[in-house]
């Protein structure tokens, strides 16, 4: 019993030490790459797509009067100061008036300490998947293609020429960041992980045809291990819904803080008191990754649900045949299925949030 624990709990120690890595290793690159940007007016021309500044009546825009740190506080004139009795260093005063941005990096670094702590599980969960239902390289093949191609569709959705995107912002912008394209790196961490889980969800599919197609009569021997194969791959379907929704969830809240952290540092004239990056930005980032979720997780959910009912149809109608269903049938308590929704749901219910509770 000693021998079977001792991998687990090597096991848990390199997940937590996976996890402290990221943690630390993903805020200690953005305190470094921390910008510090004075107080500052700067004024913007708009182009269109072949470079050619816009201006005349036609124009949308002609200039955006853009103020950096636009909450900073405006000294008197120098020469009505006092001499002053202490000296305050400004790096430690930065992120006060920003607090939006100190979010942004601890949640930021949370995300990626959670997707490289998960990586290994979600790992482990997809070899069990693929050991125990004696599937094949072709199986994890095609569900990596799959895989794939649902992450080209992703990061098409989120591709809009008419929407100016948070980085693209932070890179033309030279505020808060010095590389933000660098950001792209952390950021495969957690789409690996989730696309990871999503794989595996893929496999879980293809493992409920190597199910049996009746227990009926079935020995006990074999009785047991059908149902313990049966449960296995349910709890799998949920935890790797779950790592998907963590991920997600963390993500969309990640880019409202970073959605907030520009408007406090950076200030557009005319534009509404939101500023250029609005709340809807956040709710369309959840509702399209709420129907990725939904799309893929619950054709799965249903056919495991209908191959348990398949697999004890010509059981009896007894005590003990009742017992046997119960193995089978995925019946879920109201508490349950609240779960499962709110796990699809949870991209959407998290853009919300912010707005609910007036985070600024």
């Amino acid at each position: 019993m000693e021998a079977q624990q001792l991998p687990r709990a090597r096991h848990i120690i390199w997940i937590i030490l996976l996890g402290a890595a990221g943690l630390m290793g993903t805020i200690s690159y953005l305190t470094w790459d921390l910008k510090m940007s004075a107080h500052s007016v700067q004024h913007w021309a708009v182009k269109d797509e072949s470079g050619t500044v816009i201006s005349g009546q036609a124009a949308l825009i002609d200039t955006l009067r853009v103020v950096i740190h636009p909450n900073s506080m405006k000294l008197p004139a120098p020469a009505k100061l006092p001499k002053p009795d202490v000296t305050i260093n400004y790096a430690e005063l930065y992120l006060t008036y920003n607090t939006p941005f100190l979010i942004w990096m601890v949640l930021f670094s949370v995300t990626v300490a959670c997707a490289m702590a998960l990586a290994p599980v979600v790992l482990k969960t997809i070899r069990d998947i693929y050991s125990m239902f004696g599937q094949k390289w072709t199986n994890i093949g095609n569900a990596m293609l799959v895989v794939l191609l649902l992450g080209i569709f992703m990061s098409v959705t989120n591709q809009n020429h008419y929407v100016l995107m948070l980085f693209t912002f932070l890179k033309d912008s030279h505020v808060l960041l010095n590389h933000p394209c660098v950001l792209n790196l952390f950021i495969c961490i957690g789409l690996l992980t989730g696309l990871a889980a999503m794989c595996g969800q893929l496999l879980i599919n293809d493992a409920i045809g190597a199910l049996p197609d009746d227990v009926a009569g079935m020995e006990t021997g074999k009785l047991a291990v059908a149902a313990s194969n049966f449960s296995l791959l349910r709890g799998r379907l949920k935890f790797l819904l779950s790592v998907d929704a963590a991920i997600i969830v963390l993500s969309i809240l990640t880019t409202d803080a970073l959605r907030r952290a520009i408007i406090q540092e950076v200030q557009v004239t005319g534009t509404n008191k939101n500023g250029i990056f609005p709340q809807e930005f956040a709710y369309m980032y959840g509702m399209v990754f709420t129907l990725y979720l939904a799309l893929l997780y619950l054709p799965i959910y249903y056919r495991l649900r209908s191959k348990g009912a398949f697999m004890v149809r010509n059981v009896p109608d007894t005590d003990e045949g009742k017992k046997l269903s119960a193995k089978f049938l995925i019946a879920e308590t109201p508490l349950e299925s609240f779960k499962v929704a709110l796990s699809i749901l949870a991209p959407v219910v998290s853009a919300l949030l912010p707005g609910i509770i007036k985070i600024v």
